[in-house]
């Protein structure tokens, strides 16, 4: 038995205060001092996401809140000051993208899910430039799931979530604790099973020695994560076998043991202490070989020891705030030789929720408060998101506002702790395997494009001003040798108007097309993110919404169904269903063209493309799309993107609701006035000034709306202290009964809502996430009962 075994003694303990021998305190203050001063100077950032729920029904309402914080300590911050975030579905195609302002800390958002939308699994993607800069580590990724009526197939149909078994073995990652395996000792390990058939998990597996003695078996949870503990021997090798069906297939070999390592692990952990223990390899052992032990949780340094040999050590819980710590080992040479990550179970922001009452009514008011403080009761000032939720529809075992290594409650995040690797922490990796960031346009408020005569031949030496309609602002370029021209626009919101007009240089107006360039934003792979794993327990959740399940009119399909309606305009129409108003169109905000157009219920998605009816040929084209006239003139189309496969609604995106009177839309005999050109459908598009420009028409303007910053739509909710609506016949079936997530509290750490219950009887989810000013992170739960 090696000596080692009878040397562990305890280690010298001190704390940020007491009096140490001088050579210590010097050592450990200078290796303190590298430490903290290298955390501090890393400014990476990192979005923290929530949104209401995580199940929705196609043409429901995401409602989100992005809050980019510090990646260290969580503080707010708007270094960046344009947000970007994408929804998006398993194979990284983009559904829509909106642009938050997030220099201004406007980050609340929704996302409006197309009634078509595929039944399966979704991502809501955050990031800005800086994220990606830094290398995709920070990307903030938030799983939420749709359901269709209809259940209709898709790439990722299915309620269950599963696909297809297949023969290709996992890809085992391998997590010695403290980063190496000591022999003579119980070593645990942990493991992450990726990139296998999630209808295989849990996965079992063994560990056995070069002479098929099993020495260890372990089975993984639900994110593929697992641990065993065996006693390595110095020159033995050791494989992992995955049980597949009734064999075990080999999938990894452990690393060799290092002769030179040195491990920290732990021992034991309680709410008092956690107990660690420092072991050395015989190759560097001596009793007198000097370790130093320093623990950090965010930029901070909260605890410090030196010990020599091997030896074993508790520390105080009290001085570290709750969330993940970090607990390294440095040798006398001052160079990291193992590290250790824990999770601290306790929380220093206390939230109190206090409601008027247990038990409600239907429509019945609801008053509510919330306060932040401290540990010693200081109130704080906090940012915070709110939501009310029938928690039929609720998942409240993940939470996703946390860090991922946070979404599992002590000790199970243990798990978790073995896995994660603190890369603040670590050395620089070599700059030439830095992930190599894709383009990306930086300034989204760039508009750029070409001029072009009749002969569709680039024009140059020619003015173009840019006008923004309603202001005095406007902008010259002239156009180079091929017809080019850029302008930087002013920030705006979504759904602003601006002209662009060409010019001789001697001032005449030119009547030439303006073809302006499409806004290329960045696409990417997740798979080289580090996403959550989607849960496999979320069939339990769809399972129990099945069993509930809700009348067709909330599923978003009928209970948005334009009615018929009466149209006041100075164009004669009749009373029909094919008529969509400006008073519609108002309602749903801007970019809800397309949106409206197929709530009408004339007119579906196919393969991506809109039409009336089925495809003509074997497959959907942009041919089968109906014919787009405004104001009497038939558009002229542009090519779909990779954001919208249709045209049509790629050109309706570019439209503003504020500058159409009506839409009619026309199918089947409908559409015969128009002849040939109405065979697929025709959509009538009626301004309300004459003066509106629209695509691929000549004119002295031609009028865009480039995408500006997103003003997400007020949430609505019925105010039923109008007797009128209170009385109304019609039933109240709102699953997310209310959602604010602009919620910043007073100085006394205090904020008050209000709102209505529904008239389905139901318990309600009251779920409160945020951030204080000091970068402590909220989550809070509490039940209101509807009888």
């Amino acid at each position: 038995m090696p000596i080692k075994n009878k040397l562990i003694t305890t280690a010298l303990l001190f704390s940020l205060h007491s009096n140490l021998q001088s050579q210590s305190t010097k050592d450990i203050d200078s290796i303190a001092g590298h430490l903290i001063t290298n955390l501090r100077s890393k400014n990476s950032e990192k979005i923290l996401l929530q949104t209401d729920r995580s199940v929705y029904y196609a043409g429901e309402t995401i409602w989100f809140k992005a809050l980019p914080v510090n990646a260290l300590n969580n503080t707010l911050t708007n270094r960046a000051k344009i947000l970007f975030v994408d929804l998006v579905d398993n194979k990284d195609s983009v559904k829509n993208r909106l642009i938050l302002n997030a220099g201004k800390f406007l980050t609340d958002g929704a996302f409006v899910l197309r009634d078509s939308l595929h039944a399966g699994n979704y991502w809501l993607r955050a990031y800005d430039q800086n994220i990606l800069d830094d290398g995709f580590e920070y990307v903030a990724l938030l799983p939420v799931y749709v359901i269709h009526p209809k259940n209709m197939p898709g790439q990722d149909a299915g309620i269950n979530m599963k696909v297809a078994k297949t023969s290709t073995l996992p890809h085992i990652s391998i997590f010695p604790e403290g980063g190496a395996i000591i022999s003579g000792y119980n070593s645990t390990v942990a493991l992450q099973v990726d990139n296998y058939d999630e209808s295989q998990i849990p996965v079992s597996g063994i560990v056995k020695d070069q002479r098929d003695t099993v020495v260890a078996k372990f089975s993984t949870n639900n994110k593929g994560s697992a641990k065993f503990t065996f006693m390595p021997k110095r020159l033995s090798r050791y494989k992992i076998y995955i049980q597949n069906n009734n064999k075990y297939d080999s999938v990894a070999t452990l690393p060799m043991i290092n002769l030179h390592a040195a491990q920290l692990s732990v021992v034991e952990q309680n709410d008092q202490f956690i107990k660690v223990r420092v072991l050395l390899e015989d190759s560097i052992f001596t009793p007198d070989y000097t370790t130093y032990l320093l623990g950090t949780s965010k930029d901070s340094l909260c605890f410090a020891g030196v010990g020599k040999g091997n030896y074993e050590l508790n520390i105080p819980v009290a001085g570290f705030p709750g969330g993940i710590a970090s607990l390294v080992l440095y040798n006398t040479k001052k160079q990291l030789v193992s590290e250790r990550n824990v999770y601290i179970n306790k929380e220093d922001a206390k939230v109190t929720i206090s409601i008027d009452k247990q038990n409600y009514a239907a429509r019945e008011y609801v008053k509510l408060s919330v306060t932040t403080a401290d540990n010693e009761g200081k109130p704080l000032l906090a940012a915070l998101s709110i939501s009310v939720i029938d928690d039929r529809y609720a998942d409240s075992t993940y939470n996703y506002f946390k860090d991922s290594i946070e979404n599992y409650s002590f000790p199970d995040a243990d798990l978790d702790m073995l896995i994660y690797s603190n890369k603040n922490l670590q050395p620089n990796s070599d700059t030439n395997t830095k992930p190599v960031t894709p383009a990306i346009l930086k300034d989204p408020f760039i508009v750029s494009g070409t001029v072009y005569n009749s002969k569709k031949v680039p024009v140059q030496k020619q003015e173009v001003v840019l006008l923004a309609e309603g202001t005095a602002f406007f902008l010259q370029d002239t156009t180079d040798a091929y017809g080019r021209f850029s302008f930087k626009l002013p920030e705006h919101d979504d759904s602003s108007k601006f002209n662009l007009q060409v010019n001789s240089l001697s001032g005449e107006k030119m009547q030439y097309d303006i073809v302006t360039d499409p806004v290329l934003f960045t696409n990417f792979s997740m798979s080289r993110l580090p996403k959550p794993k989607a849960k496999a327990d979320i069939t339990k959740l769809l399972s129990r919404i099945e069993q509930n399940p809700a009348d067709t009119f909330l599923l978003g399909n009928d209970k948005k169904r334009l009615k018929p309606v009466v149209i006041n305009t100075s164009v004669k129409t009749k009373t029909n269903s094919n008529t969509i108003t400006h008073d519609m169109l108002q309602k749903g905000g801007f970019n809800n063209i397309g949106d409206a157009i197929l709530r009408s219920g004339k007119m579906h998605l196919v393969g991506g493309f809109l039409m009336a009816g089925a495809p003509n040929r074997f497959g959907p084209s942009a041919t089968d799309e109906p014919t787009v006239v405004v104001d009497g003139v038939q558009v002229g189309l542009p090519e779909g993107g990779s954001i919208e496969y249709s045209p049509v609604l790629a050109y309706l995106k570019t439209l503003s609701t504020n500058e159409i009177d009506y839409i009619k839309v026309l199918t089947g005999a409908e559409g015969g006035g128009y002849g040939v050109r109405g065979g697929h459908g025709v959509i009538e598009i009626h301004t309300t000034a004459k003066s509106f420009a629209s695509a691929g028409v000549d004119g002295y303007l031609k009028s865009i709306y480039p995408q500006g910053f997103h003003v997400p739509p007020p949430f609505e909710m019925p105010d039923y202290k109008n007797k009128q609506i209170r009385i109304a016949g019609y039933p109240d079936m709102r699953k997310t009964i209310y959602w604010n997530g602009d919620i910043i509290t007073d100085n006394n750490g205090k904020a008050t809502i209000n709102f209505f219950t529904a008239d389905t009887p139901a318990t309600y989810l009251v779920t409160i996430s945020g951030i204080t000013e000091n970068g402590l992170k909220i989550f809070k739960t509490t039940t209101i009962s509807r009888k």
